[in-house]
């Protein structure tokens, strides 16, 4: 979806854009990190408006109406939205990336390198014990990548050495088309 032509700021293709059905109102085209809030409870004025969402930077709510007590003043909602939009045209900064920076505290044997592991595992036959290392997809869709080290008796520690560079170029690799993908 595309957004409308009378929307003054200039956010990036990267957004989309969605229709939302305002009521009592037309539909509204409505970038992404922008939700309506219309809240109605009996015997209160309900709130309408925008909130933008967006990760890392505090969530802020434009108000369908302006002024306080007797003064307030109802605006389209159209309004609020461009004022939602132009706020959130200040504050994005792209797409946000959901990658790990740091290796799992949790992990029983650390290698050193985000999204990579060493498995151990036992052979159908229950009594050979084979390794790996596996390499987890930086998104989702991809699958895990199993890098064959050696059975537990054949697997020297030059050649978990060996696979987990060989591995570290792997993970580097998927997630640059990763993030390539991110920012189209």
């Amino acid at each position: 979806m595309q957004p409308p032509e009378d929307v003054r700021v200039t956010l990036p293709p990267s957004i989309r854009w969605r229709e939302v059905e305002v009521p009592r109102h037309e539909a509204l085209s409505v970038p992404g990190y922008v939700v309506r809030i219309d809240l109605d409870r009996p015997g209160y004025r309900g709130v309408y408006g925008w909130q933008v969402c967006y990760p890392g930077a505090p969530r802020k709510f434009f108000s369908d109406t302006a002024g306080r007590g007797d003064r307030r003043i109802e605006r389209h909602p159209r309004e609020s939205l461009a004022e939602a939009t132009e706020y959130l045209a200040r504050i994005y900064q792209g797409r946000p990336s959901r990658l790990r920076r740091a290796e799992s505290s949790r992990k029983k044997e650390p290698t050193g390198i985000v999204g990579v592991r060493r498995v151990r595992r036992f052979r159908r036959d229950r009594r050979t014990e084979c390794c790996y290392v596996a390499i987890a997809p930086p998104r989702a869709g991809m699958k895990f990548k199993m890098l064959w080290v050696g059975t537990a008796k054949t697997a020297t520690e030059e050649r978990w050495a060996e696979v987990l560079e060989r591995a570290r170029v792997i993970r580097s690799r998927l997630v640059a088309e990763a993030k390539k993908d991110l920012n189209r």
